[in-house]
């Protein structure tokens, strides 16, 4: 059965094999007489190899759950995991506080155009397009501003979400969506 050997073969890649030809396999659907979807993997320019997806996903999630790391290696992910959270929040709050010295800095022109306005060095003209750009400016710095003062994930909750993905790293996998499946797959293969 090609399905019994595509379980106990399947490559660890990314992507599906075809046995016999080794090229990549592409998915598609085929509707059956009665109007029902079939869905399946197939080979291309020639061969004739095709798997039912049902069966070969089984197969997969199968797969999945033999993959296991022991509690080292897990350990050490969740070290590594923590690092990189803090590295970017500590990156986060470098880069917030450059975007408020840079608001600041355009309030202060705004101010000195203002005064220039006043003291007749500038034409009202020259000060309207100078007071466009610099609000435009600060409009555009909040909005990035504002990117990093969204709701705060602790990042114990992150690192604990994690440890139970790759727990259960199969049930995690039938659960998904697909584009987090694909994510799943290109991450570990």
């Amino acid at each position: 059965n090609k399905i019994n050997t595509f379980r106990d073969e399947l490559p660890l890649r990314g992507h599906l094999i075809c046995p016999k030809c080794g090229r990549t396999l592409t998915g598609s659907g085929s509707t059956g007489r009665s109007g029902d979807k079939f869905y399946y993997y197939h080979c291309v320019k020639g061969c004739k190899e095709r798997m039912n997806a049902i069966e070969t996903n089984a197969a997969f999630t199968q797969k999945l759950k033999l993959l296991r790391l022991n509690s080292q290696e897990i350990n050490l992910f969740m070290k590594n995991l923590a690092k990189r959270l803090k590295d970017n929040s500590s990156n986060n709050n470098a880069q917030r506080t450059k975007v408020a010295i840079e608001i600041e800095k355009n309030k202060t022109r705004l101010k000195n155009a203002q005064m220039l306005l006043l003291d007749g060095d500038i034409s009202s003209t020259e000060y309207h397009e100078m007071k466009l750009k610099f609000e435009r400016e600060i409009m555009d710095l909040t909005q990035v501003q504002n990117q990093f003062y969204s709701a705060p994930i602790s990042h114990d909750k992150i690192i604990e979400t994690c440890k139970n993905v790759i727990l259960n790293l199969d049930i995690a996998y039938e659960q998904a969506g697909t584009q987090i499946k694909q994510r799943i797959v290109g991450s570990i293969f």
